[in-house]
């Protein structure tokens, strides 16, 4: 598994070096390999031998010459954070694009000056430099992806320079395919980035349940946790005291339902030939009816709804899906957070540490008691459970 300290270690060895090279970093949609990237350049600036730098993203650029003209502008001292002189190359690059050049006569000579000369002039500049190029798969149609890899491999060659391309390998077209092994020298692969995972989720509690998520569900994109984390701040913000069991119960929740909102994901039966789509509606009757997953109606659900609660076994033994997250689905699907709602399952004590801890042991030793799998203490921890779950009111009819 190529995660960032084994990706760091052989960029190292690449990059320290005066060699030219040319370099494909891919990975998964949204698994931070830009951010890897950005954190490598800010960390690691000071052992490029090769003493500039610049970053290009395909995104917008339409030409050839665009592309050679960004590079040339983008190019500064790796030693720097940023390019100081940005500012002054961003205003030379209006300027350029609103002046007539062609025009300007002086002392009866004709300026013919173009923005292809004034290419030429600053890419003889562009030699020995570290060249980022990010979202390749993103490319205009109006730019050929053959002439690109030409000029990576003419920075290579003829610039001296080591070229960095950035981009998701499977979403790339047939041309990539066909020239990455007649111009790469190296193809590395980032398939887990726990670390920027880290670095992005502020809370422990957070965090952790998160980095279960990613290791049991290989859900590897950091927009995904960003954009669920935003949403947890949002409804815990709005409780004042609610217990780290409960947090935890309500971060679950919303990382399967974003998951099933954003992902659909195909969820395979037992006998891992035929799969199923697991879409919102899942969890609707006919009536559009919330259904909710407890352990009291489990064995009648379908198969579908086992597959699915088996699925998210490694993550989320014995899954609840209650009346927390049908707010949450309704959050989802209104974009905003009901306080009624909230108060409303905080008077009904849905989210009080006693019932949910009762609820987890519940779904526990039930799932011992079908699976014929019963663990130490069984009794005890039935008796105790019968005790919780039996209203006071029926106390005396015990014998």
């Amino acid at each position: 598994m190529a995660n960032v300290t084994n990706l760091e270690k052989k960029l190292v060895k690449l990059i320290e070096t005066e060699k030219p090279c040319a370099i494909a970093l891919t990975g998964e949609w949204g698994v931070g390999k830009t951010q890897f990237w950005n954190n490598f350049k800010k960390k690691y600036h000071d052992q490029f031998k090769l003493r500039k730098y610049a970053y290009v993203s395909l995104f917008g650029i339409d030409s050839l010459e665009s592309l050679k003209y960004e590079i040339a502008v983008k190019t500064h001292k790796a030693d720097q954070s940023e390019d100081r002189m940005q500012g002054a190359k961003s205003l030379f690059n209006k300027a350029l694009d609103t002046v007539d050049l062609s025009s300007i006569e002086g002392k009866g000579l004709s300026l013919n000056i173009g923005k292809s000369l004034i290419t030429s002039a600053l890419s003889s500049l562009v030699s020995n430099t570290v060249i980022c190029i990010d979202d390749v798969e993103r490319i205009s149609d109006s730019l050929s992806l053959k002439d690109v890899m030409g000029l990576i491999n003419d920075l290579k060659l003829e610039k001296n320079c080591q070229v960095i391309v950035i981009l998701h390998d499977s979403k790339a077209n047939e041309q990539f395919q066909e020239y990455k092994e007649k111009v790469l020298d190296e193809i590395l692969v980032l398939d887990d980035n726990l670390d920027a995972l880290e670095n992005s989720i502020t809370d422990k509690l957070a965090l952790d349940v998160m980095q279960l998520f990613y290791r049991k569900i290989r859900i590897k994109n950091l927009r995904f946790y960003k954009k669920v984390f935003n949403n947890y701040r949002q409804i815990i913000e709005n409780i004042d005291s609610l217990s780290d069991t409960s947090k935890k119960h309500v971060l679950r929740n919303l990382l399967v339902i974003q998951w099933i909102d954003d992902f659909q994901p195909e969820i395979s039966l037992e006998d891992d030939e035929h799969y199923f789509k697991v879409t919102l509606d899942f969890f609707q009757d006919e009536s559009n009816n919330f259904i909710e997953m407890s352990d009291d109606n489990f064995l009648k659900q379908s198969k579908n709804f086992k597959a699915f609660r088996n699925h998210l076994e490694p993550f989320y033994p014995l899954f609840l899906f209650d009346n927390w997250a049908k707010h949450i689905i309704d959050m989802l699907t209104n974009h905003d957070i009901s306080e009624d709602s909230i108060k409303g399952l905080l008077e009904e004590d849905i989210l009080s540490e006693a019932k949910i801890q009762a609820e987890l042991l519940h779904e526990q030793v039930m799932n011992e008691f079908y699976s014929l799998k019963l663990q130490p203490n069984f009794c005890e921890r039935l008796y105790y459970l019968a005790c919780t779950k039996i209203q006071k009111s029926e106390l005396n009819n015990i014998s």
